[in-house]
């Protein structure tokens, strides 16, 4: 009953399912909201990975509001690192403006699609790249003529080099979440992108140098005109590691960790580090004595990932450690979502993950069908290195859906 109710009550809420909305400055700006992040092999592609990050959390189908669109005044990221020193070796960003109105329905949108790396400057992938339609209507009714779903897939769009990337609404891969909402099922902006396993490798080597650190931010245009010297974007979302916002840190240190942190500077950060160590939800949801502090378990599933050399999690996972062209002197304790690209797919994944015995699964990267909630909720209570039966799986997510970008098409306003 005390998980359960920790599970959907409020205050330090692993409830929430995900990161929605997990600071207080982001609930005035959900378009830039980073609500979850997931990274896995792709199952029919074992050669790349994909990786998908969500905005605009609770949209609903039959309330279609002007604001459920990405953002066009700043930039979405998503960065790579695969030396350990939680700073980004590549970095995707995404630029989205809007297209000529249409009396019938929201204006279009597209983006130009950049990629950034030390030392080399600026490329641009994309210059125009279509976002997916919004959905008006039921798809029966539909006038447009190809028809939504055809047009939601063309939204699919092949990289130079290999790969393919994808932007628009999507049906919130945390389906069951709608049990909070008395079966209301929400939408969600999505970006994704699909990419060979060679290009994020430390030098191209994924034999050698198997894991690489992967985290989201947005940025919006600053409007600070007193300051001369101030940037003219600000980050205003970072999302690393699910369940790590809104179910380790204290509610005045998100708005931080949103806006001006980095994995680079996190080594240095002494509340940060200290709620990992000490975290109130492991006495929260502790059935008998909590697990013993400090939880050098949670600094491996959270900043520095698990190898047998750092311990208590004795396995080799997903730690920068196992890169062997890394230098270890330059590794620090980061927080991201860390994935072994060598990892093999698993035919029956366990939604838990690590904790159910699935080492593909969370906390080595996310796949759209873990449970994060349950998982993070029995290892807080010391699994795998302790104990304890979990918690009813009461909430769930979605299948899987075959093929790129693995998510399924939006839910659709229906016709009166």
């Amino acid at each position: 009953m005390l998980a359960a109710g920790f599970l959907a009550g409020p205050g330090t809420l692993p409830g929430q399912a995900s990161n929605h909305l997990a600071a207080p400055t982001q609930i005035l700006d959900p378009r830039t909201d980073v609500t979850d992040l997931y990274a896995f092999t792709s199952p029919d592609r074992p050669d790349t990975v994909t990786v998908i990050w969500n905005h605009l959390p609770f949209e609903l189908p039959d309330t279609p509001l002007p604001w459920y669109r990405f953002a066009t005044q700043g930039f979405y990221d998503l960065h790579f690192d695969n030396t350990g020193d939680g700073r980004p070796e590549l970095t995707y960003r995404w630029r989205y403006h809007d297209g000529r109105p249409d009396l019938r329905e929201q204006p279009p949108q597209s983006y130009r699609l950049e990629v950034l790396q030390p030392g080399r400057g600026l490329e641009v992938l994309l210059a125009d790249a279509p976002v997916g339609p919004y959905p008006v209507e039921d798809p029966v009714e539909d006038t447009v003529g190809a028809g939504f779903a055809v047009e939601w897939k063309r939204a699919v769009v092949p990289l130079p080099g290999g790969g393919q990337t994808f932007s628009g609404q999507v049906r919130d891969p945390y389906a069951e979440f709608r049990v909070l909402a008395g079966g209301t099922p929400f939408n969600v902006h999505s970006i994704a992108v699909q990419l060979p396993k060679t290009e994020l490798a430390l030098n191209g080597d994924v034999g050698r140098n198997p894991v690489v650190g992967i985290w989201a931010t947005s940025s919006r245009r600053s409007l600070d005109l007193r300051d001369a010297a101030a940037r003219p974007y600000r980050q205003v979302s970072r999302e690393g590691s699910a369940m790590f916002g809104d179910g380790l840190l204290p509610q005045p240190l998100r708005d931080a960790y949103q806006n001006v942190s980095s994995p680079h500077t996190d080594h240095a950060w002494a509340e940060l580090r200290a709620a990992v160590h000490h975290p109130l939800v492991s006495r929260t949801l502790a059935t008998g004595l909590p697990p013993k502090e400090p939880r050098i378990d949670l600094e491996q599933v959270f900043l520095t990932g698990i190898a047998e050399a750092t311990g208590p999690i004795r396995i080799d996972l997903n730690a920068h450690l196992l890169n062997r062209d890394a230098d270890p002197a330059r590794i620090v304790p980061a927080e991201m979502t860390r994935l072994n690209m060598t990892t093999p797919v698993t035919a029956r994944p366990d939604p838990y993950g690590l904790a159910g015995g699935d080492p593909q699964g969370w906390p080595n990267g996310r796949r759209l069908t873990d449970n994060v909630t349950v998982a993070f909720t029995r290892l807080a209570r010391g699994e795998p290195v302790g104990g304890g039966a979990p918690p009813a799986a009461w909430l769930s997510p979605a299948k899987g859906v075959t093929g790129f970008p693995y998510e399924a098409a939006p839910e659709l306003r229906r016709q009166p």
